[in-house]
């Protein structure tokens, strides 16, 4: 094993046996800054070196090192649970080595979790993929607690409108969750009937918000901005085993790649092949090609056991490896193993702190909640939002308001306070409720926020997109929660070596530069160091916010 890191949310200890005062108030401090890294969990191997080496322990070592990890965690109201041991066998130097001898020495990983009735480890995942490829079929499955009966059961018990369930295909953005307790059991159950979303949150330590976006290439540009404004840890890219590689997988792994959201590839509908090994074997070769490209440098990792799914779950944020899983939502193949991979997954740390000002980025508007009012739905990309905070809201025509904060829900669950990192729901009040809409702020007076009209981004053109960028190019931005058509009114810089005297500056593929945009219809709410995206047929041009 490589060396333990000094930061994350994985500790190595070959065994614990001081009782001392000091050691325990020393291994304490550890434990709380290795779940602060992990955002409210993390893991524990023991019988491992710092360095690395496995050397294994006894059961007899491991009882007793059990015990004073447990009564360091419960003064800390965490919980422990041993998800995994395993016999070291010829990776260390034992003699008279026997799998059923006492003394055989093992390497043990415990699972150490926050259990608060009033907070939740919170991990979102989007999840893309071609049309028809098992999306809403594979969420039902995972959420509803049942198998799908091959004919769309589980699909449209979780579809949002009569045309999506009649045609089977996702149009909107859907949002789903998947709870699990302080022991990393599922809470979603269905023999009771379809549990509700505060149900599931009263009994869940870590709760997966699934957003389920469109396959269709027609709906491309709602796919695009899920992705952008969700500010996902996490992206499922679903692959049908009997369809292999299509134009749209190739794309939401290209918009994963520009947003630098890490992303696990889950291959559906293995009972379908099951006969035909050719068909699996062609879509195979070709994901494996895919992700082997030098624009893309993934390292595929076929998931084959409880090793493979430990290691995808605390490597999948560096951004090397690609997990593969393989599923059916018929007979339930890979299902156990998938829902064992988010129960371990992490969230991905963000660049934000709690104490920063407040700045929440608005994508559903909700003009008429009974008893309520108006309410906005979005992300708190940072700072802390209480119930009576004072705050601003715009750009309304370049212009902010105040507004009261009169209500909070995360997950349809009342609460008094959201962090950063977290999406929510706000009941608002001193505001027109028709001059709010989605791409809108609702910021700190510390910020001092100003609506931008034009902006200045770093871009690049990327090798398959169809056309040259110039002076009078449109095409539409999306950035946060923001969707607007924008106006390339001049290009400032031209990274390239070609000789083009005489002539305007002309971004072509491969490129990159400096320009000068203009939003076509309204300011907008705009930061250095947003990441772009920008759609004209197809999505190939990104940059980043130098200048506004």
């Amino acid at each position: 094993m490589k060396p333990e890191d000094d930061y994350g949310s994985v500790e190595y200890k070959l065994k614990l046996t001081n009782k001392s005062r000091d050691r325990l108030d020393q291994l304490t401090t550890q434990l709380r800054f290795r779940m602060s890294e992990g955002g409210g969990e993390c893991t524990y191997h023991l019988g491992i070196n710092d360095d690395g080496g496995v050397e294994g322990i006894t059961i007899e070592e491991y009882n007793e090192t059990l015990l004073h990890l447990d009564d360091i965690a419960r003064s800390c109201n965490y919980t422990i649970t041993s998800i995994y041991e395993k016999d070291c066998g010829d990776n260390i130097k034992t003699t008279g080595y026997d799998k059923h001898n006492v003394n055989t020495k093992k390497v043990y990983e415990l699972l150490i979790r926050e259990h608060n009735p009033n907070k939740y480890i919170d991990i979102r995942v989007a999840v893309t993929g071609s049309v028809d490829a098992g999306k809403s079929t594979l969420l039902g499955v995972l959420t509803g607690g049942y198998l799908d009966d091959g004919r769309g059961k589980a699909r449209t018990s979780i579809l949002n409108y009569p045309h999506e369930q009649s045609s089977g295909r996702t149009s909107s953005i859907a949002h789903h969750i998947l709870g699990f307790d302080d022991r990393g059991e599922t809470v979603n159950n269905d023999r009771l009937g379809n549990m509700t979303w505060p149900e599931i949150v009263k009994k869940s330590d870590k709760v997966i918000s699934f957003c389920d976006l469109c396959g269709h290439e027609k709906y491309l540009k709602t796919t695009i901005h899920g992705l952008s404004s969700t500010f996902a840890d996490l992206c499922f890219v679903i692959v049908g085993a009997n369809m292999g590689l299509t134009r749209m997988t190739k794309e939401h792994i290209f918009l994963c790649l520009t947003l630098k959201i890490p992303f696990v590839v889950i291959v559906t509908k293995m009972d379908i092949v099951k006969n035909r090994k050719n068909v699996y074997d062609e879509t195979i070769d070709k994901l494996y090609s895919l992700l082997k490209l030098p624009s893309i440098r993934r390292a595929p990792y076929k998931v084959k056991n409880k090793d493979d799914i430990f290691l995808c779950a605390e490597k999948i944020h560096h951004n090397t490896l690609t997990p593969i899983f393989h599923v059916s939502n018929v007979n339930g193949e890979g299902i156990e193993e998938l829902k064992m991979f988010l129960n371990l997954v992490r969230k991905r740390k963000k660049d934000y702190h709690v104490d920063d000002p407040v700045e929440y980025h608005i994508d559903m508007v909700y003009k008429n909640i009974k008893g309520v009012g108006l309410v906005v739905g979005g992300n708190l990309i940072t700072g802390t939002l209480k119930i009576g905070d004072k705050l601003l809201i715009g750009p309304d025509n370049g212009r902010f308001e105040n507004v009261l904060v009169r209500s909070l829900h995360c997950k349809r669950v009342p609460i008094n306070k959201v962090d950063f990192a977290t999406y929510a729901c706000i009941g608002l009040r001193n505001v027109d409720k028709d001059r709010i809409r989605k791409g809108n702020v609702i910021v700190s007076p510390k910020i001092n926020p100003v609506a931008t009209s034009e902006f200045e981004a770093e871009i690049k053109v990327l090798k398959s997109h169809s056309t040259t960028v110039k002076e009078g190019y449109e095409a539409v931005v999306h950035t946060c929660s923001i969707r607007q058509t924008a106006l390339l009114v001049k290009v400032l810089r031209k990274d390239s070596d070609r000789n083009e005297e005489g002539k305007k500056h002309i971004i072509r593929v491969g490129d990159r530069g400096l320009v000068l945009f203009r939003f076509k219809y309204r300011p907008e709410f705009m930061k250095i160091g947003y990441r772009l995206l920008l759609s004209e047929g197809k999505t190939k041009v990104i940059g980043e916010v130098t200048r506004i």
